[in-house]
């Protein structure tokens, strides 16, 4: 049978779950049993999604964790996993007024135009009221998406450090040590259970299945060493 290559997961996490997996990729949230070693994508798609939905707190943790950490997420895999979620247009302005605040960093260049429609107000009519308030959140000006400020917190202490990371998260360690691909999450799963086969390794890190065989063979390789 043919592989067929995925970019969304089967579902999003969600509730105690979605709590567990941002606790398991270094978000401060109360939780006694953080997931190990989940998808950093599919975590802030899921995050996101639900932050949206009005749930500030968990919007901003997504913003701060993003602020702090954009260079390890592996932004082919995002940008493409929001291009099939094409049809929510508050997600695709989020994400890509967000990519435009790492305007430094050139993996983002597609990402920040994914949402080319008019500026989203972040919020209901309380927004409306704050905006007029509070003026615009600076993060988020000549974007795509209106941001009251204040309506966000800016919290970085509630996001774990780099070193903290890569001790908590083994794809955050292959991420720092090759760059963050797909190949480094094929190594994360390889490292877990060298007896993976392509089409396994290639779904767990969304790659292409060429990557994936690619990457068991340097694999097997460095083993033999």
């Amino acid at each position: 049978m043919s592989f067929k290559r995925v970019i969304l997961p089967e579902k999003f996490f969600t509730g105690d779950d979605l709590t567990r997996a941002m606790a398991g990729i270094g978000m401060r949230v109360a939780t006694s049993s953080p997931l190990k070693n989940p998808n950093i994508e599919d975590v802030l798609l899921s995050a996101s999604m639900e932050g949206l939905k009005k749930d500030w707190r968990t919007l901003s943790l997504v913003v701060d964790w993003f602020q702090k950490h954009s260079s390890i997420i592996n932004v082919d895999r995002l940008t493409r996993a929001l291009i099939e979620l094409k049809d929510n247009k508050l997600l695709l302005a989020f994400w890509s007024a967000l990519a435009k605040t790492t305007g430094h960093d050139l993996r983002f260049k597609r990402m920040r135009s994914i949402y080319k429609g008019k500026p989203i107000l972040l919020g209901d009519q309380a927004s409306e009221l704050l905006l007029k308030r509070n003026g615009e959140d600076e993060r988020f000006q000549k974007s795509g998406l209106l941001v009251p400020n204040n309506l966000l917190r800016v919290r970085p202490n509630d996001i774990l450090d780099i070193k903290e990371l890569v001790k908590l998260h083994l794809g955050i360690y292959y991420r720092v040590l090759i760059g963050p691909t797909y190949r480094a999450d094929c190594f994360t799963k390889l490292n877990n259970n060298f007896e993976c086969v392509p089409s396994e390794t290639a779904r767990f890190a969304y790659s292409s299945f060429k990557t994936a065989w690619d990457a068991i063979h340097d694999w097997e390789y460095l083993k033999r060493l």
